[in-house]
């Protein structure tokens, strides 16, 4: 009855999360519609893995730890370490069967006059001629030897997993900013040594814009978060309780069949059914997670959009239905896998316990069945004691053995991001400007602002399908054709002299932003454009897009101070900073504020009113007097008297 309710459960689990789609996910995500005003599935989801996780997952994690020599040298340790716990066990058994000699020899000469007494190092079964305090010494320097090599196996071990996960984590973020990795880079980039900061300075301005429209902001943040958090805490401890218990347990086999070879077959049949019973967990608690992955992404892109649209959602009364309605079915989702998880956890737990039980039952009847006069008691309690241990290890091992494969989802994951395709070469092609502007200065280009369109067409790229939906079959004899790209602009033709002002007027969806978004290169771009006779494929994206101001309708400023808002890379000296804000008129009230200059701006200018917010933006455009100026209905939230500054400047 409760295994009926389980798959019910997973079913019911399975079919709402096929059918729901959180309020955030639709705001943000691109809509097709088709005659029918069906959306197109294609983005309706975070994308899951199906199957059992890549070896090349684990390659990569493994390369990002220091290599094969890493994980040779780590093997070593442990392997070490667990003889040294099997020499302890032994060196008592041996111990405990030389005080058994012992007694047994003293019994005999105290029952038989003519018998010598035998001291305990010269028993014939102390082959090493010990005496009994020295067999103490021996066993407490075994145990400080096992604690030794178990500091130090722990160290290595969590030093190599932080080294992994600092190179993942730099990794991904190049994957996002927009470098493509690939496993080759991968080994190479683990030889050296970046933080997240040098990935954020190579590449900020590198992702595809396509990659931010179609993912909202709580998927991203759950990759950088809960998977980075995964990867950090609970995959080193799986990893290492793996790794201990695939260990132990072959000591614990090697010591319990040396003392009782009958043994083996009882112990072939256990390890077949351990393993049967880990495929069946593995193969339902992967899929869960993953599952319980993409739910919480959900929520979390629920929670980002209603912080951002408050205002509209009050406006609109619908906290009730937003907030409290659409909340708890998306948590109801996510508690729903996070329970089957725990469940199947559970299940799996009972019945290695009834497998473990069933061995321990072997293990002990056996010495009832084969018992021989030969037979020592350190011995039996040996294999006893061995067995025991097992049944209380194999559970946590078992299942941390498939917890390791569960966690590095969250590696698979992480790795998706790193193969994200670059939107186009950051830095400038030397080769290229060499050969066609051989007497061009690129340091100050461009010196007139001279722009050309040549036939030029813009696409606004969508996320790649990843086989959510197979490419049909062709009719015989037919072919399929290729679906066209939606143009947003098509072959513009334009120039654009020096010192030429010029304005662009059409009604909404015209085309207006899509030329700025091919000035700046935003997205696909088909023709060619040139600024004083430079493609953006000889300048590269870095030089060509901060030689080009903008601004925007919406100003766009960082939590930051004034002065790096004013000046983000740190080229321009105080008094320049001044005397841009002089031309903005922003000079009095800065000069007013405690901190000047350091002043800190709120997220997104939140202390700051709209004009002011422009006019720093202004500023910031002035600062780079750039020969190419773009405003894009810049004077649609300031008065008359902004607008005729920004004319003016």
């Amino acid at each position: 009855m409760k295994y009926t309710w389980t798959v019910l459960l997973f079913q019911e689990l399975v079919h709402q999360f096929r059918s729901q789609r959180s309020m955030s996910e639709v705001s943000q995500m691109s809509f097709n519609l088709d005659s029918d005003n069906n959306l197109d599935p294609q983005y309706e989801g975070e994308a899951q893995q199906k199957g059992s996780v890549d070896n090349s997952v684990y390659l990569a994690y493994v390369k990002s730890g220091g290599g094969k020599l890493a994980v040779l040298t780590l093997f070593g340790l442990f392997a070490l370490a667990q003889v040294f716990y099997a020499s302890t066990d032994i060196w008592l058994k041996e111990w405990v069967n030389l005080e058994e000699a012992f007694t047994a020899q003293n019994a005999t000469a105290a029952s038989d006059d003519n018998s010598t007494v035998v001291t305990f190092e010269n028993l014939p079964e102390n082959r090493w001629g010990l005496t009994s305090e020295q067999c103490v010494y021996v066993y407490a320097a075994l145990i400080v030897v096992c604690v030794l090599f178990t500091w130090n196996k722990l160290v290595v071990f969590y030093n190599t997993c932080i080294k992994a996960s600092q190179r993942l984590h730099d990794t991904m973020f190049r994957g996002v900013m927009g470098v493509r990795v690939n496993t080759v880079q991968l080994t190479k980039l683990c030889r050296s040594e970046m933080s997240a900061n040098d990935a954020m300075c190579r590449g900020v301005t590198n992702a595809p814009m396509w990659f931010f429209n179609h993912n909202p902001s709580g998927r991203i943040l759950n990759r950088f978060s809960k998977d980075m958090g995964q990867v950090d805490t609970l995959l080193p401890v799986a990893l290492v309780d793996c790794l201990g218990f695939f260990l132990e347990v072959v000591s614990i086999l090697v010591v319990v069949c040396l003392v009782n070879w009958w043994l083996l077959v009882p112990t072939a049949v256990v390890a077949m059914l351990l393993y049967v019973l880990r495929e069946l967990f593995l193969n339902t608690s992967r899929e869960l997670k993953r599952i319980e992955a993409i739910a919480r992404s959900q929520s979390l892109n629920h929670a980002a959009a209603t912080v951002s649209g408050l205002t509209t959602i009050r406006s609109a009364g619908e906290q009730q239905r937003t907030l409290a309605q659409e909340f708890d079915k998306l948590q109801d989702l996510h508690s729903s896998a996070w329970t089957l998880v725990l469940t199947s956890n559970r299940a799996f737990g009972f019945w290695m316990d009834m497998v473990c039980c069933l061995y321990l039952g072997c293990v002990t009847f056996s010495f009832f069945l084969f018992a021989s006069a030969e037979s020592h008691g350190g011995n039996v309690g040996l294999a006893i004691t061995q067995v025991i241990g097992l049944v209380g290890m194999c559970q946590f091992g078992m299942r941390q053995t498939a917890e390791v494969e569960n966690q590095m989802t969250s590696v698979e994951r992480i790795l998706e991001y790193t193969n994200l395709p670059a939107e186009h070469p950051v830095d400038p092609d030397e080769k290229a400007l060499l050969a066609n502007h051989s007497s061009l200065d690129f340091k100050s280009w461009p010196v007139k602002g001279e722009i050309i369109f040549e036939d030029v067409s813009l696409e606004y790229e969508k996320p790649p399908r990843k086989d959510l939906h197979p490419a049909p079959e062709a009719p015989s004899g037919q072919k399929i054709v290729a679906d066209e790209p939606v143009l947003a602009i098509r072959g513009i033709n334009l120039q654009i002299q020096p010192a030429e002002k010029v304005a662009v007027v059409g009604r909404t969806g015209a085309g207006k932003s899509s030329l700025i978004a091919a000035l700046f290169r935003l997205s696909k771009l088909y023709g060619k454009v040139t600024v004083d006779g430079v493609t953006v494929d000889e300048a590269g994206l870095r030089a060509w897009r901060s030689r080009l101001a903008a601004l925007p309708q919406r100003p766009a400023l960082f939590a930051a101070s004034l002065r790096d808002n004013l000046d983000p890379d740190g080229r321009y000296t105080d008094v320049q900073l001044w005397d841009a804000l002089d031309q903005v008129e922003l000079r009095e009230m800065v000069s007013a504020l405690p901190a000047g200059l350091n002043t800190k701006v709120g997220d997104g200018g939140g202390n700051l009113s709209a004009g002011q917010r422009q006019l720093v933006c202004l500023a910031r455009a002035a600062l780079a007097r750039s020969r190419v100026l773009i405003l894009d209905e810049a004077s649609a939230n300031v008065d008359t008297e902004y607008e005729f500054l920004s004319f003016k400047i």
